[in-house]
C-alpha cells in the first residue's frame, strides 16, 4: 500500500464489526487494513471469486459473505450483528458517458444500495450505522460559491445520480433506527488510484500544467484522511445525512498543478485546453476534469475531526514521502 500509515490508526479498546461493499477498489482494500489495524473486525460483501481472491491478498482473515444484489440474492441472516456498514459499490465514472455508461453508473448505486438496505432491515440486531459512499457532485458542476452540507442541489448528470443515492438509503431506512450518513467524497488523492495517479505521468514527464487559466476550484481529500474520517463517523452518534469528505482548504486547479510540480521538483509551464478535454471525453469531463467544486467539511470540523493534511501541499508531499520510503525499504 502506498500512502496510508496504518500504524498510526487510532486504537479503540472496544472492537466494533464492519461489514463493507465495493472493497475490492483501493479505497476499500485500505479501509480493511485500517479497520484491521484500529482493532476492528471486517466482513465483506463479496460478488464473486475473483473479488474474493483479490481481498485475500490483503487479509486472509477478512471473512465474506456472497451476495449478488442485481439477482436479489443475499443469506440476509449473515448480516446479523454488524455495528456498522460502509457501502462503497459504485460503477467508475471515469470514462466518457454513453447512454448505456450513465445507466450503469445509475444502477450499480441505486440498485445494490436499495437492495442492501432492504435486507439490513430484516435482521434482529441492526447496524447502528450506515455509510454510504457519495459524491461532491452533488453541488454540481459550475460550484464557485462555498458549498457545505446545507448548499441544494446542483446541476448535471452527476447531480441527480447522487441525489437518488443517497435516497436509495435514506428512504428505506428512515424511521428504523439506523444512522444514515452519506459521505460525500472529493476526489481521493492516492497514486494508488483515482485522479492523483491519472495525473502524474504528464508531471513527472515535465510537461504538466493547469487546465485552462487554473481558477476552477478542486474538491479532493487525502486518502488517510477520508479512511480516519469514515472511522470518525462511525464513531460519532451524533452525525448524520450528507457529509463532505474534502480538504478545510478550499484551492484552485492552479495551485494544485504547481504544488505537484513543485512536489515532483518538475516545471509547470503547460495549460491543458478545456477543449481538447471536451473533445476527448465529452460530458464526462465538463462535470469533472473541467468542473469547478468549492466545498466544505463543516460536519466534519465542527464534530471535532482533525484533518492531518488540510491541503493539496501537506497532502502531496505526505504521498510523495510514503511512496519514496516504500520503495527505499526494499
Amino acid at each position: 500500500m502506498e500512502a496510508s500509515d496504518f500504524r498510526e490508526a487510532p486504537s479503540n479498546s472496544i472492537s466494533q464489526r464492519f461489514l463493507i461493499s465495493g472493497a475490492s477498489g483501493f479505497i476499500g482494500k485500505s479501509l480493511i487494513q485500517f479497520l484491521n489495524a484500529a482493532g476492528h473486525s471486517v466482513s465483506i460483501l463479496s460478488r464473486d471469486q475473483s473479488e474474493e481472491r483479490s481481498i485475500s491478498d490483503v487479509n486472509d482473515a477478512v471473512q465474506h459473505i456472497p451476495w449478488d444484489p442485481y439477482q436479489k440474492d443475499i443469506d440476509y441472516q449473515k448480516l446479523e450483528g454488524f455495528d456498522h456498514v460502509i457501502h462503497l459499490a459504485g460503477e467508475n465514472i471515469a470514462k466518457r458517458w454513453t447512454k448505456n455508461v450513465k445507466k450503469k453508473i445509475v444502477d450499480s448505486r441505486v440498485i445494490p444500495t436499495t437492495f442492501l438496505c432492504e435486507q439490513l432491515l430484516k435482521v434482529n440486531r441492526k447496524p447502528k450505522t450506515f455509510i454510504s459512499a457519495s459524491g461532491i457532485g452533488f453541488y454540481g458542476y459550475d460550484a464557485w460559491d462555498l458549498c457545505d452540507e446545507t448548499a441544494p442541489q446542483g446541476a448535471g448528470f452527476l447531480a441527480e445520480v447522487v441525489r437518488q443515492w443517497e435516497a436509495a438509503s435514506a428512504i428505506p431506512l428512515q424511521g428504523s433506527g439506523i444512522r444514515v450518513c452519506h459521505a460525500r467524497f472529493g476526489a481521493v488523492m492516492s497514486s494508488e488510484g483515482g485522479a492523483l495517479k491519472k495525473l502524474l505521468l504528464p508531471f513527472q514527464l515535465g510537461v504538466g500544467g493547469p487546465i485552462g487559466d487554473g481558477s476552477r476550484f478542486m474538491s479532493a481529500i487525502a486518502k488517510d484522511d477520508l479512511l480516519r474520517g469514515l472511522l470518525h463517523v462511525a464513531a460519532s452518534a451524533t452525525l448524520q445525512g450528507p457529509i463532505n469528505f474534502c480538504f478545510p482548504k478550499t484551492e484552485t486547479n492552479k495551485t494544485f498543478s504547481r504544488t505537484l510540480a513543485k512536489v515532483l521538483h518538475r516545471p509547470c509551464f503547460f495549460s491543458i485546453p478545456p477543449i481538447a478535454l471536451k473533445l476527448l471525453f465529452g460530458e464526462m469531463a465538463s462535470e469533472t476534469i473541467l468542473a469547478s467544486q468549492n466545498t466544505l467539511p463543516r460536519k466534519l470540523l465542527e464534530s471535532g475531526f482533525e484533518f492531518r493534511y488540510p491541503d493539496f501541499e501537506s497532502c502531496l508531499k505526505h504521498i510523495r514521502y510514503r511512496t519514496r520510503s516504500k520503495y527505499s525499504a526494499h
